[in-house]
């Protein structure tokens, strides 16, 4: 697959941070555009003994923030955390091999976020999010100085990252959760909830700024407020030019955590200095 990491990124995060753990992911359907997923709305307690635990809580993630869904995988927060061991063991340099065309990232959004529903007066069509997801791509690919073009996939096949329904796998009060890259490439899949609690109405600037924060993720960026959440500092690197001090470095930032509700305000200074030193022209 293209679109993948070029140069050798040395894990930095900014403003937000960089990963590149592996995770599972859900299989597309080689003969279609339709996917298989198994529904589930269970999230399960995460047993403090589990290797794949052990190994976050080891990396600084907070215990009491992992959570564990009933297909075996893990959340922290909005961000996707593969359920298998063996996906830990990715050797440093893997995650550094130098790979074509980075800055160019293709997304397919699925029919199943794509649903036309008016039934909502107050927010028409809350069920369909290819405008906000179209939206999101155009305002990181019109940050100055940066050279990151996303554009839409036809296809599954041929898509980097696949936005799509979570088909009853996440918790109620998640809105969306993205995944962090893997061995160069940007996170494959980004999960909408869309009976967010308890089939929450949200509006278009509040689905705009979920998924300009989720794209945020796949392509790299740890939330900016990370201390604050108490989250994990494993492999985090500040962006020079960028805060990361204190709880609250950046109170503007798109890729603050626990802003799910808030309705988008544009991408902070340090923002855009991040993305165009991530992915500069």
């Amino acid at each position: 697959m293209k679109n993948l990491l070029k140069k050798r990124i040395k894990l930095l995060c900014v403003t937000a941070v960089l990963v590149s753990f592996t995770f599972s992911c859900t299989k597309d359907d080689p003969e279609s555009n339709s996917l298989t997923i198994e529904e589930t709305n269970s999230i399960d307690k995460v047993d403090p003994n589990d290797p794949v635990v052990k190994t976050l809580v080891g990396k600084g993630w907070n215990i009491d923030k992992i959570e564990k869904l009933s297909n075996g995988d893990y959340v922290i927060g909005d961000v996707l955390f593969s359920g298998k061991i063996e996906d830990y063991t990715i050797s440093k340099q893997a995650r550094e091999t130098l790979v074509d065309d980075y800055r160019n990232i293709s997304v397919f959004i699925h029919s199943s976020v794509a649903q036309e529903d008016n039934t909502n007066t107050n927010a028409p069509n809350e069920d369909n999010w290819t405008d906000a997801t179209k939206n999101a791509m155009t305002i990181w690919n019109s940050v100055p100085d940066s050279g990151l073009q996303f554009t839409q996939a036809a296809t599954i096949q041929e898509a980097d990252i696949i936005v799509l329904s979570d088909f009853g796998l996440l918790g109620d009060p998640t809105v969306a959760i993205g995944s962090f890259p893997e061995d160069g490439n940007a996170g494959k899949t980004i999960f909408v909830n869309l009976d967010f609690s308890n089939d929450q109405s949200l509006e278009y600037d509040v689905r705009l700024n979920n998924m300009v924060h989720e794209l945020g993720h796949n392509i790299g960026f740890r939330h900016t407020n990370w201390r604050g959440l108490g989250e994990g500092s494993d492999n985090l690197v500040a962006i020079p030019g960028t805060p990361n001090t204190g709880n609250d470095p950046d109170p503007s930032s798109v890729m603050n955590g626990a802003t799910a509700l808030n309705g988008f305000a544009g991408l902070s200074v340090n923002d855009k200095k991040a993305v165009a030193f991530l992915y500069p022209n």
